[in-house]
């Protein structure tokens, strides 16, 4: 994110950034296309995928590397459990519900520059996701990866592509749903603006 000449205009480390792309949470690993019992504790259909936005503020430690703050919203996932399940055993139809996601993050970022106006970067770091649904209102802390290129326009701004994993929570439980915690992919384009 930080290219060798924003040191040649100043002292601008600081940066605040937005950013839209896509991702998924990553439901889908949970869905079973499996009959009787399976069908009773794990969903037969799920829709995980959607537009993402999140915000971000950082800062320059020297010319490779950064450290940043972040806050996502990820798509509302819609999760499909099917009659008589473990979670709604008294239904006799299937039942729909909304989860919400949401991350908060603090990683460590490695920058290559490419030449003056391109650069490659990698980053890694501690998140935590939220779940909040009518199972369950949680969170888990866990891992980010990234990996990304950015471009300046100018001195001030510069806009990014990147790719960022999440590592999420799963447990091998008869009421899995309950327990499970997103594993995100995302692909966003960003701005930062330098300060």
């Amino acid at each position: 994110m930080f290219f060798a000449t924003a040191l040649a205009y100043g002292n601008d480390l600081f940066y605040l950034g937005i950013n839209t792309g896509y991702a998924s949470t990553d439901w889908s690993m949970l869905q079973t296309t499996e009959g009787y019992p399976v069908n009773l504790s794990s969903p037969i259909a799920v829709r995980d995928r959607g537009v993402t936005g999140g915000l971000e503020v950082g800062y320059w430690l020297n010319q490779q590397f950064a450290i940043q703050a972040s806050f996502a919203i990820y798509p509302d996932s819609r999760i499909t459990i099917g009659p008589n399940s473990f979670y709604w055993p008294e239904r006799d139809t299937a039942t729909t519900f909304t989860s919400k996601t949401y991350s908060g993050a603090l990683l460590g970022q490695f920058n290559v520059p490419i030449n003056r106006k391109y650069a490659g970067y990698a980053s890694i770091g501690i998140q935590d996701i939220h779940r909040h649904d009518v199972l369950a209102k949680t969170d888990h802390v866990g891992a980010i990866f990234g990996a990304g290129i950015s471009a300046n326009i100018n001195k001030r701004v510069q806009l990014k592509l990147n790719f960022d994993y999440y590592t999420g929570y799963g447990k091998a439980d008869i009421y899995p749903v309950k327990y499970y915690v997103p594993f995100i992919y995302k692909v966003t384009l960003g701005a930062d603006v330098f300060l």
